[in-house]
């Protein structure tokens, strides 16, 4: 199962097209963060999940369908398509 949802950024400064997945096997040819839902809200159209990588510091805020849940503490793959996303130097 993946959902397709909007990635914010930092300071909500981005937004990239994203997938979160419950294994790296669905990912499909996309860049893979694995990691894990650490937050969650759910706002009565949609969920937010807060997604914090594996080794890093960064919570990244992901929103999902109604029908698309991840418990708390479940392990999740951040799936980013390479040819939308711009490196900043």
């Amino acid at each position: 199962m993946s959902i397709e949802t909007w990635v914010t950024g930092p300071a909500g400064a981005s937004d990239y097209r994203a997938h979160l997945e419950r294994s790296e096997a669905t990912v499909n040819g996309r860049l893979a963060i694995a990691g894990r839902v650490a937050q969650r809200v759910f706002l009565g159209e949609h969920w937010d999940y807060t997604f914090q990588p594996e080794n890093s510091g960064l919570s990244l805020k992901v929103a999902a369908a109604p029908s698309d849940v991840f418990e708390v503490g479940s392990p999740a793959v951040l799936a980013l398509d390479p040819a939308l996303l711009v490196a900043i130097e």
